[in-house]
């Protein structure tokens, strides 16, 4: 009787070894199929992404790569900055126009400047509008206001960080 029980007992394991080896096999078929299918279902997801919001997509690439301006050296690109910025002193007319480009050793893509000038103090906000507006790569850090109390001007000391890029246009090997 212990032997009829016993190959009972044999029979029902190999059974359920083998209910778990199909079920195993069957859930490792299913992840084969089913990987290269959530590929293309996401790869096409993406891509309808994509094309729903290409020009929102384009338009804020654009706009982050004002926010650098590219140049070919640090040097030319601090000349160009204060060459801009002397430009819109004399058309905004503020006097004892002075910037000092204060480049530094581990500043890699950024530099500070410090702009000072005498102004009235409507000119110095359209001098900060257009730097804001036209210069997004001249982020205003700090204002300094230092009033005249007999003349109608304002000594005006403007701390900037100047993000450039620099690229290798015109550069030859």
């Amino acid at each position: 009787m212990k032997d009829k029980i016993n190959k009972r007992w044999a029979v029902v394991g190999l059974i359920w070894a083998g209910v778990i080896f199909l079920t195993w096999w069957n859930v490792d078929t299913m992840d084969r199929i089913r990987s290269p299918r959530e590929r293309i279902e996401i790869s096409h997801t993406e891509m309808q992404f994509v094309q729903y919001n290409s020009e929102n997509i384009s338009s804020v690439l654009k706009k982050k790569a004002l926010f650098c301006q590219p140049v070919e050296s640090l040097k030319l690109g601090c000349l160009s900055v204060e060459s801009q910025l002397r430009s819109l002193a004399t058309e905004y007319d503020l006097k004892e126009f002075k910037t000092k480009c204060q480049p530094g050793e581990d500043n890699q893509g950024s530099m500070p400047i410090k702009l000072s000038f005498q102004g009235s103090f409507k000119r110095a906000l359209k001098l900060l509008g257009v730097l804001q507006k036209d210069y997004p790569y001249l982020l205003i850090k700090q204002v300094e206001m230092i009033p005249y109390q007999l003349e109608n001007k304002i000594k005006f000391q403007i701390f900037c960080n100047y993000r450039y890029r620099i690229t290798s246009e015109g550069m030859t090997t």
